[in-house]
């Protein structure tokens, strides 16, 4: 499967090399991958960071402020005109887990019909929104995103798991409860 995953920069000089320093240590056999960082026209230093620190990644420049649809639509557009088979879409403030590409390949396989795919996100240790709700051990195991609902007849969205301390409830499979 050849997968690529698109990370939007737009001056983001202060966050982005921990998230490109993640996808550089991704578990990727037996995929092809490849790693497109679409810069929306920053004026920071993050391009000459991206340029010296990551050279192997591909840099696409819009040159000017795309917006975030826009600025992704760039690397969907490069993945798809490439022979893309996945696409991930990964926000530069995030850092991954080395085997969460693996993980998302393998639903895709398992649900060929699926279309989109997500992972489950958690609040960096120490910028939970209650930070005293939890013990030491809870801090960095506490979900921002695990999952969502629609209510179409009522166009409500809603995140499922937002809070939590994850302790298996937000596994691959698991049906949470309506």
């Amino acid at each position: 499967m050849k997968i690529t995953v698109v990370v939007l920069n737009w001056n983001a000089g202060k966050y982005i090399a921990p998230c490109l320093r993640s996808l550089g240590r991704l578990a990727t056999r037996p995929h092809q991958v490849e790693i497109v960082v679409v810069d929306n026209g920053s004026t920071d230093n993050s391009v000459k960071l991206i340029k010296k620190l990551f050279p192997k990644f591909k840099l696409i420049q819009t040159g000017q402020n795309l917006g975030y649809a826009g600025g992704n639509n760039v690397g969907l557009q490069y993945a798809l005109d490439h022979g893309s088979d996945f696409v991930w879409i990964v926000n530069p403030d995030v850092q991954v887990h080395p085997g969460s590409l693996q993980a998302l390949a393998d639903a895709a396989s398992d649900h060929p019909m699926g279309g989109i795919f997500g992972s489950k996100c958690y609040f960096a240790k120490g910028f939970e929104f209650h930070k005293t709700r939890y013990t030491p051990s809870q801090l960095g195991h506490v979900l921002w995103y695990a999952g969502g609902k629609i209510d179409w007849a009522n166009l409500i969205t809603q995140h499922i798991g937002i809070d939590e301390v994850d302790i298996g409830q937000a596994s691959s499979g698991t049906n949470w409860p309506d």
